[in-house]
């Protein structure tokens, strides 16, 4: 690309058409580049049990989309495969994880989870950015909501799925805790 020097103090206009059009070019430029590595700038700064979780949540969310239907796949790694994904799918995935039994806590992780990587491929222009902004107003539950639901869950027989957690810690005696 040739360097154009114009002083944006001149009145010439097609000095400034000019410098338009290169503006332009370069920004569309790097908007392609950071597209291609958006999920890949975001996922470098995060610890690897949080990139664990994130890549467990969207495994879920294509579990969802399969049993929906829809062959998804590779929306960890790639913001193109986002493509058609709607507020009223994560939604659906929301409903359909109370369905499943899943507690809520783990549903709001694995909403905020595609919350994220749905404004990351809108970014990357997968997603349109009405889209993603209906995306994000999908919330999750509130504590109190979730106590509500809950109680309503085991009114009807439903099991929520909380984990393999031990009721109680394993103690072990002092000595061998201190070799």
């Amino acid at each position: 690309m040739k360097k154009l020097i114009v002083s944006t103090n001149s009145q010439d206009p097609s000095q400034l058409a000019r410098l338009n059009d290169i503006m332009t070019q370069a920004g569309q430029a790097a908007n392609k580049a950071g597209a291609r590595h958006a999920f890949e700038d975001h996922t470098a700064r995060k610890a690897d049990n949080t990139i664990r979780r994130k890549i467990a949540d969207l495994a879920l969310f294509e579990t969802f989309l399969r049993s929906a239907g829809v062959p998804a796949v590779g929306l960890y790694e790639n913001p193109q495969a986002w493509r058609g994904i709607t507020w009223g799918i994560v939604e659906a995935f929301r409903n359909w994880q109370l369905q499943q039994g899943y507690a809520i806590g783990s549903i709001n992780g694995r909403l905020s989870t595609v919350r994220t990587f749905a404004k990351i491929a809108a970014k990357a222009g997968a997603i349109t950015a009405q889209e993603s902004i209906l995306i994000a107003s999908v919330q999750g539950y509130t504590s109190k909501e979730a106590k509500h639901i809950d109680e309503k869950r085991r009114a009807d027989g439903m099991h929520t799925r909380k984990g393999h957690k031990k009721a109680e810690a394993v103690t072990i005696p002092q000595d061998i805790a201190e070799a």
